[in-house]
């Protein structure tokens, strides 16, 4: 998550940059000409922070290198807020001409202050190049996105989940292609399930190829094992003649777009996807499909999880007490359940005490621990699938709370239109629960 942390900052400083750039504030042509190249730097940066948030096996040089750059982002931050007048007050037509008055006799600091981070901007690109820093990758291989969402050998609470889903393939109307879209959080187990109906057909993990074609040749390659020409053709003719299933894991909604077309409408073949987007399970399902919502465990299942992972040689008072908490902090999310309990199996005591305190520090242990690899990856696609900039900043600045405690809405909503991460139609009277559906994210 630091390279999210750092590409949600870097994005934030952007558009400050463009806000400072913007015809109102009367620049000589050197200070805007090093601020286009903080802007365009730190844009370029950003760009390779949100490509690089699929690979969570972020090498100690990657670390280093986002964690100057994460705080040469704060400092520029720091450097505008001194100049830029205060986004919430900008209608206000007496505080902008003191802000102008300020801006005036501190411009040559200011740009002298530029100047600098320009310099240390650079020193730090040369940096990443001299130590090849982009090319670095940990010796620990990531997690492959297919196997990401299987959470257990032997899945518990997946009988009732299966049953439904071979429900809906046997209840689809007869010679219609019948698309069933398994939709949930990363974690929750639809892969597990698809794998649970899956049984001598076709399954293909769309994130595994980057375009459509890649991802149609790997479909018929299995439904032919033979030479692929005319991919589109002899998928179509295949589903005219052939009964079968076809699973498209993790897909998107770019890659449903190109391929929609090439499946016949009138064939007695059912395609199951999975997706973590509702969009995209809409999408995949319109017509005469359907959409199977993930559920998560409830603490019954939860704990037996645990016992068949962690505690199956018994569970005394004090690791029930533990085992709780651990459910609690893991609300039903196998693939959450499953990595504390494979962290659990590596620990020289495990007491209940120890078991809360995993609970406490959970944050901590998946930035260092690789049994919370695929957990982390899972958070962070989760992250990387939100609409736009302003939603995925907003979110991050909830983790300046404490862990565990409320958060009053009211507080929130003002401390995001403050920062400028939101805008709202409502006026400042207006109560919190109005605020919070006026507000635009963006």
């Amino acid at each position: 998550m630091e390279a999210a942390l750092a590409s949600a900052l870097t994005k934030e400083v952007v558009l400050k940059l463009v806000t400072l750039l913007s015809e109102k504030h009367k620049l000589s042509k050197g200070l805007k000409d090093d601020i286009r190249f903080i802007q365009t730097e730190l844009a370029m940066i950003s760009i390779a922070r949100d490509n690089h948030l699929v690979d969570p096996s972020a090498s100690r040089p990657q670390i280093m290198s986002m964690e100057e750059m994460r705080d040469l982002a704060h400092d520029i931050e720091d450097c505008l807020d001194r100049f830029l007048p205060c986004v919430a007050c900008e209608g206000e037509s007496s505080v902008l001409h003191r802000v102008k008055k300020a801006v005036t006799s501190t411009r040559s600091r200011f740009a002298a202050e530029i100047r600098k981070l320009k310099k240390r901007l650079k020193d730090a690109q040369e940096r990443r190049v001299n130590y090849d820093v982009n090319g670095c990758r940990s010796s620990a291989g990531a997690a492959s996105p297919a196997t990401a969402d299987t959470a257990e050998n032997v899945p518990v609470g997946i009988d009732k989940p299966k049953q439904e889903l071979v429900e809906l393939l046997l209840d689809s109307e007869p010679g219609k292609l019948s698309v069933i879209s398994i939709v949930g959080f990363g974690g929750s187990g639809k892969t597990t399930l698809a794998r649970a109906v899956y049984d001598c057909s076709t399954w293909a993990a769309a994130s595994e190829h980057k375009d459509a074609g890649g991802l149609l040749t790997a479909i018929l390659r299995q439904l032919h094992a033979d030479d692929v020409p005319q991919v589109q053709n002899s998928i179509n003719d295949f589903l005219q003649t052939t009964e079968c299933l076809i699973v498209i894991d993790d897909i998107n909604k770019q890659h449903w777009d190109a391929i929609k077309s090439i499946f016949h409408r009138d064939t007695k073949s059912r395609i199951v996807v999975t997706t973590a987007l509702q969009s995209v399970a809409n999408a995949c399902s319109s017509g005469d499909g359907f959409i199977y919502k993930m559920s998560i465990l409830d603490a019954e299942l939860s704990k037996v999880l645990l016992m068949k992972k962690v505690f199956f040689r018994g569970c005394s008072p004090e690791l029930e007490r533990g085992s709780t908490a651990i459910v609690e902090k893991c609300d039903g999310l196998p693939l959450a359940l499953v990595s504390v309990a494979k962290f659990l199996l590596g620990e020289t005591e495990l007491t209940g005490s120890h078991c809360a305190q995993v609970c406490r520090s959970l944050g901590h242990h998946m930035e260092k621990e690789a049994d919370f690899r695929k957990l982390q990856q899972v958070l962070v696609n989760s992250y990387s699938s939100l609409s736009g900039y302003p939603l995925r900043t907003s979110l991050l600045y909830t983790s300046v709370f404490p862990i565990g405690r409320p958060i009053r809405r009211s507080t929130l909503i003002r401390r995001w239109l403050a920062e400028g991460y939101v805008r709202c139609q409502y006026k400042r009277s207006d109560t919190s629960r109005n605020l919070l559906t006026g507000i635009s994210f963006g």
